[in-house]
């Protein structure tokens, strides 16, 4: 049971996926835009009485709630600023882990691996404007469930592509305006 890498090659190349993302995102644009929003709207679900009243963070985003429960456990132990590092890394590492499977499956090659990290991760044109991970975002975790939603499905597991997929439509917030 647990997260196992079953061959040194696989091992390899989750490290590539994460050291590439690590230098990419740990540190650019740490607290700043859309990561500030949600990470004060974590904060603020699991320490209700930190800005009691607030109007803004009383609003419940609809889709954030997933990723709330998803963070919970860090925000209740560390401060905002740590745990937008320590979301970060937790993000990083489920982002390389999922994407290491996917890889495993389609068999690509180390190198292809690291240069199509480069690629789709630093040019925002390939996913319609926006970064997959820059920001600690609700997002990002939808992101992943579609990584292992696609990987199960490339696999014939079809019971645990549906629960990827279901927890992604949980997690995804592009009908924020429409609910």
């Amino acid at each position: 049971m647990g997260i196992q890498m079953k061959t040194t090659k696989q091992t390899v190349n989750f490290f590539i996926i994460f050291s590439i993302l690590l230098f990419l995102y740990l540190w650019d644009g740490f607290l700043t835009g859309n990561e500030a929003q949600t990470l004060a709207n974590v904060y603020n679900f699991a320490h209700p009485e930190w800005l009691a009243n607030d109007w803004f963070l009383s609003l419940g985003t609809v889709y954030r709630i997933p990723f709330n429960i998803f963070l919970f456990p860090l925000a209740k132990i560390f401060s905002l600023p740590v745990l937008a590092f320590s979301s970060r890394i937790v993000l990083i590492f489920l982002m390389s882990l999922s994407l290491t499977y996917l890889f495993k499956e389609i068999k690509l090659t180390p190198g292809s691996i690291a240069l199509f990290t480069l690629v789709v991760f630093r040019m925002k044109g390939m996913l319609a404007g926006e970064d997959m991970i820059w920001h600690v975002e609700a997002k990002v975790l939808s992101y992943i469930l579609i990584i292992g939603g696609i990987t199960s499905l490339l696999k014939e597991k079809h019971r645990r592509m549906w629960l990827f997929l279901a927890g992604q439509q949980l997690s995804i917030p592009l009908l924020e305006d429409t609910v």
